[in-house]
């Protein structure tokens, strides 16, 4: 049995011309190439009113631009509402294929909720800022979407994530945004740029943000006056979205949090009267010292409504002990008046370098 059939065979296994939710898994090294991408178009012709598709090609898939266009065709027929996207590395998902997956999915118009996953790829297929800018104008179409989900673990630098931005702050009718990426190429200002970007998707009630790189600024750059200071553009967003229910955030590596960051934030949180939910990692505290890392609890013990609380701090000042960090959160929500929510209050253990 050739690719072509033993791939469409597959998929009408688990699908019903009346089905309206599929799932498609590609397990690695499937040798799924350009013929089972063909397989895969033939058996969706057999399904009509698919409204519900979670995609995702595992590694060591070459598919090539040929594949994806493939691909972003067959899907282009439905109106969706629900679609998942998990695309591994080493697939041959380049600039291009993205291109013409993406637009041949432009067609699509009636997403609510849209997840993409694009893992780090070493198979020399690393992408650029035109990948970011082919998502952009997808993104673009979908104005009726309420939850998004982008897990982007490629190169797309500065002007990719810029790209990215642009299309979703365009989603107003987005609910719950989902952003993570972790890249060599994006800088901590391009960061900063992004988080300024979200301001004015005043709709938000749900947001996780994770945005890391590995490049790092150095002391002969800050001494040349470049800004890292990423938590005044975080806690700017923050101030612009009051709907805010469920927050989980990454402080980026490389930005140091001091004592004036610390106290901001802890403002900014206690002003979110409707949060419920809170997540909160911190990978470099040790600039805040004993005051900073007082500010933050006093401002997260007057977040009334909260229920649900994780916090992972690196680096901190070496008084302050897992316990003692513990023992004080808990106390200053006793002092508002939490007493009736401390058992369901999930506190993870702190996490230090120091002794």
């Amino acid at each position: 049995m050739n690719k072509l059939d033993h791939w469409k065979k597959t998929i009408q296994k688990n699908c019903k011309p009346a089905s309206q939710a599929l799932s498609i898994f590609i397990p690695a090294n499937s040798n799924l190439g350009v013929e089972g991408c063909f397989g895969i178009s033939e058996a969706l012709k057999n399904v009509q009113n698919l409204k519900k598709l979670s995609l995702e090609i595992r590694e060591y898939n070459k598919l090539g631009i040929q594949g994806f266009q493939i691909l972003g065709k067959a899907l282009s027929v439905y109106e969706f509402q629900e679609l998942q996207l998990i695309f591994a590395s080493e697939i041959g998902l380049d600039d291009q294929a993205v291109k013409e997956f993406f637009q041949q999915l432009n067609t699509t118009k009636s997403l609510l909720q849209f997840e993409l996953e694009i893992q780090e790829d070493n198979g020399g297929y690393n992408h650029t800022e035109l990948s970011g800018k082919y998502i952009r104008d997808f993104l673009k179409k979908q104005g009726n979407l309420q939850t998004l989900k982008i897990r982007y673990y490629d190169s797309f630098g500065n002007g990719g994530l810029q790209f990215v931005v642009e299309g979703i702050k365009e989603l107003k009718q987005v609910n719950y945004l989902q952003f993570m990426t972790k890249s060599s190429s994006v800088s901590l200002k391009g960061i900063q740029n992004f988080f300024s970007q979200l301001q004015s998707m005043q709709g938000l009630q749900k947001l996780q943000l994770s945005l890391q790189t590995s490049m790092h600024i150095d002391n002969k750059q800050q001494k040349k006056g470049v800004n890292i200071n990423g938590v005044k553009p975080i806690c700017e967003l923050l101030s612009k979205l009051p709907l805010i229910t469920n927050l989980e955030l990454e402080i980026p590596q490389g930005y140091k949090v001091n004592q004036e960051d610390s106290q901001l934030l802890g403002v900014i949180l206690s002003e979110q009267t409707k949060l419920k939910s809170l997540t909160l990692v911190i990978f470099d505290f040790l600039n805040a010292g004993q005051q900073g890392m007082r500010d933050l609890i006093r401002g997260i013990s007057r977040c009334s409504r909260l229920i649900k609380l994780n916090i992972f701090i690196d680096k901190f000042h070496a008084s302050y002990s897992n316990k003692k960090v513990k023992n004080q959160l808990l106390h200053g929500l006793r002092l508002v008046n939490y007493k009736q929510y401390l058992s369901h209050i999930q506190y993870q253990q702190v996490q230090t370098t120091l002794q």
